[in-house]
């Protein structure tokens, strides 16, 4: 399968997930196994109460990234573990969560999430552990 086919297949997949994609407007900008790259561009439906990006956008933004770099068709995952760091108020609107396996098992998954603004400020950190296995 090629890089585009497995992305449309990822895109039509997690196309389902209404909160991530439909509520909150993330988009998915690439894939690989192991490794995923999510956008948002976040406005005032996105704010806290003091004009920031709420931490729920960032940790969904995160748990998304890293679900999408833990899928394999024919298997189900989800997360068991998960810690975010808020690092940063971001500098613009245009947000970018990549995932990156750390270790992969037959069952279990490590992963780390960078969230960086469009000037590239790092704005939150997490690491994932999420369990999958072959669908009944």
């Amino acid at each position: 399968m090629t890089s585009n086919e497995y992305l449309e297949r990822v895109r039509d997949f997690f196309g389902h997930d209404t909160f991530a994609m439909e509520t909150t407007g993330i988009a998915i900008e690439d894939a690989a196994p192991g490794e995923a790259t999510v956008t948002l561009d976040w406005s005032a439906r996105h704010s806290n109460a003091k004009g920031g990006v709420m931490g729920g956008v960032l940790f969904t933004m995160a748990d998304l990234a890293t679900s999408i770099a833990d899928w394999k068709e024919g298997e189900v995952n989800m997360t068991v573990d998960a810690s975010m760091q808020y690092l940063h108020g971001a500098k613009d609107s245009h947000l970018r969560a990549v995932a990156r396996a750390q270790r992969t098992g037959r069952t279990i998954g490590f992963y780390r999430v960078d969230i960086t603004d469009g000037a590239g400020t790092l704005v939150a950190q997490g690491s994932f552990t999420y369990m999958h296995r072959p669908l009944a």
